[in-house]
Parts: structure tokens; C-alpha cells; sequence
């Protein structure tokens, strides 16, 4: 299935690994999924997500993505 909201691919929330960090922001750890364009979400559980860890997406056959503004560092070899 091919989902699009406003456009962009639709990418549940329970396909996320994430941890928060000290400061109360999130960073994406990994995708759980199996779909080729994705849409970070800005926020999980009310958190801003502001990173992308390493090797979050190294492995995955992601043809697309949307990130938002507020992603502000996207770790070693995240794709």
C-alpha cells in the first residue's frame, strides 16, 4: 500500500525505534518497516524529534524521504 497524506508518504509511528535524549528531544535509531519513501514524523509522544542516529537507515532500500526542519544533525552513515 502506497499512503500519502498532503502529498508526502505516510510512515506510522510504531515503525520508529527512537530514544529520548537528555534534553527531551528524540532521535530516530531506526525503521522498522518495509516501505521505500518515508515521512519522519516532528514529533513522537509530544518530543520533538531533532536527530537521526547512526546507521538509522544504512540498511533499508529507502528510495525517498521527507525530513522536517526541526531535524538538526543526522548521524554517520544514516543512509
Amino acid at each position: 500500500i502506497n499512503i500519502k497524506l498532503n502529498g508526502y508518504p505516510y510512515t506510522p509511528l510504531t515503525n520508529w525505534q527512537d530514544i529520548v535524549n537528555a534534553d527531551g528531544t528524540v532521535t530516530i535509531e531506526a525503521y522498522t518497516g518495509n516501505n521505500s519513501e518515508l515521512t519522519l514524523p516532528g514529533e513522537i509522544d509530544g518530543k520533538r524529534v531533532r536527530t537521526v542516529g547512526d546507521y538509522a537507515f544504512y540498511s533499508n532500500h529507502i528510495t525517498e524521504i521527507i525530513i522536517p526542519e526541526n531535524v538538526t544533525y543526522i548521524g554517520q552513515h544514516a543512509f
